[in-house]
């Protein structure tokens, strides 16, 4: 029988304060808001035709103001969720625990900060989920991963790794390979961090009318200040 497949987006509610708040020297606080809601919203708007059901996986609080924040940005078709944990190792457990408690799903979740992550790179995690992997990991740029997917728990991947840490991965790979069987990884991809991260997007922006068209409010943030060239 075929796997459900559940994907998750790990995301926050773009207020000010909350999201992106390394990208304040260049943007300022209200700027570093509006990119995040921008990637926000063209994530959650990608066509997904490999998943049976998206979530939107939020920092807490999920409560009325966050709610408000979301609504214009995320389609009602995405179920939101509240994370739930002290910290991100913790949150990623609860959310593969809670989402993987009725058997007989493949869950994929991936971040909100990587906007020009193309959907087929969700698919292929999916397909080699399928097709027997135990651990699906997408590295990113800076020594992390943008996507884990897995069809059981494994209680014991996330905890007491140092996350946002150029060794992020390699740790959890470790970790990862003690403790499952088949492990695999795609391709790598970047994610927006820092205002370095942030020249890179718009350079690729700048240059690839597909990025522009995979990520068209992030484009048009961008230029309105002053990021990308009209």
């Amino acid at each position: 029988m075929a796997l459900r497949r559940v994907l998750v987006l790990f995301g926050r509610a773009p207020r000010a304060g909350a999201v992106k708040t390394r990208l304040e020297p260049a943007l300022g606080a209200a700027g570093a808001v509006r990119v995040y809601r921008e990637f926000l919203r063209d994530v959650a708007a990608l066509p997904r035709p490999h998943a049976d059901e998206v979530v939107l996986a939020v920092a807490p609080p999920l409560d009325a103001a966050a709610g408000a924040a979301l609504d214009p940005v995320v389609p009602a078709s995405i179920r939101r969720t509240e994370q739930r944990g002290a910290d991100l190792p913790a949150r990623l457990e609860a959310a593969f625990a809670d989402e993987l408690a009725a058997g007989d799903a493949a869950v994929v979740v991936r971040n909100t900060d990587s906007p020009l992550l193309p959907p087929e790179r969700e698919a292929e995690a999916f397909a080699r989920l399928d097709d027997g992997a135990d651990l699906v990991f997408g590295p990113d740029e800076g020594g992390g991963y943008y996507l884990v997917g897995m069809t059981r728990p494994h209680e014991r991947l996330f905890r007491g790794i140092e996350t946002s840490s150029p060794g992020n991965l390699d740790a959890t790979l470790a970790r990862a390979r003690a403790i499952a069987g088949r492990v695999e990884l795609l391709a790598s991809a970047p994610d927006v961090d820092t205002p370095a991260d942030l020249e890179r997007l718009a350079a690729a922006l700048a240059r690839d009318s597909g990025a522009r068209r995979r990520a068209p409010a992030t484009a048009a943030a961008l230029r309105a200040l002053g990021r990308v060239a009209s």
